[in-house]
């Protein structure tokens, strides 16, 4: 299994060793001792989602509060998604910043989303299913939404259409100053947005405008917003 750690501490991309012949391939998708030993993480997944999406749906940005927080670790089966993390981690000096990865059922790869992360994506093809883990049961009660086209966080979609999001999504979803009470406290100052750098892997999303708001898809890609976040307080998502 190969690992690439993303410039935002804690996500991380992993690859499985495929076994392919003349009959097609074979690769574990999942063992816990090779997974703990790649990553240096100790977890227990308790959950498996299935999740079938049409091209341009996109589901997001979700999280759940504490203590019912949840890592994931998310792969496509068919089809290709976007894969969207938005670090929401009290006292992180990345708090704000997004990453994404292009999943694919071809690159096989994975993307491993601790605790104090929103997660969303977009379906790049017709019939797109994502299957992830989760560290921690579906909360209803829990359950957070932050606005997929929140400005403050400038996420980069790669689509030229307006993307397909259900009712929930689109009611329940806040700016995510708003989500953490922070509409007052900026009022006086605008928010700045600050690139970060670059590894090997990843390739920075340049700062959104207001007549901007695709990427094409690719490597991994990050952005970010100046602000205090915290993940323990929100508004519920619906």
């Amino acid at each position: 299994m190969q690992v690439t750690r993303l410039d935002i501490e804690g996500l991380m991309v992993l690859e499985p060793h495929v076994f392919a012949d003349e009959r097609g391939a074979f690769f574990e998708s999942f063992n816990l001792a090779r997974f703990r030993e790649a990553t240096g993480i100790d977890v227990d997944f308790v959950q498996d989602n299935h999740s079938i999406s049409h091209k341009n749906v996109l589901r997001g940005v979700h999280y759940q509060a504490a203590p019912h927080a949840q890592g994931k670790l998310v792969r496509v089966v068919r089809g290709a998604a976007w894969d969207v993390a938005v670090d929401l981690r009290a006292g992180s000096p990345t708090c704000g910043k997004w990453a994404a990865v292009e999943l694919t059922a071809t690159n096989r790869k994975q993307f491993w989303i601790p605790q104090g992360f929103a997660h969303g994506f977009l379906a790049l093809e017709d019939g797109t299913e994502i299957l992830y883990k989760t560290t921690a049961y579906w909360h209803g009660a829990s359950e957070r939404t932050i606005r997929w086209d929140d400005p403050a966080i400038g996420v980069i979609w790669p689509t030229s259409e307006a993307p397909v999001v259900s009712a929930k999504d689109a009611a329940a979803g806040v700016p995510l100053m708003s989500a953490f009470g922070l509409n007052k406290l900026n009022t006086a100052r605008s928010l700045t947005r600050r690139q970060c750098v670059p590894s090997a892997n990843a390739t920075v999303a340049p700062p959104i405008s207001s007549d901007t708001k695709t990427r094409a898809p690719g490597t991994p890609a990050e952005g970010s917003a100046d602000f205090k976040c915290d993940f323990n307080t929100s508004t519920r998502s619906g």
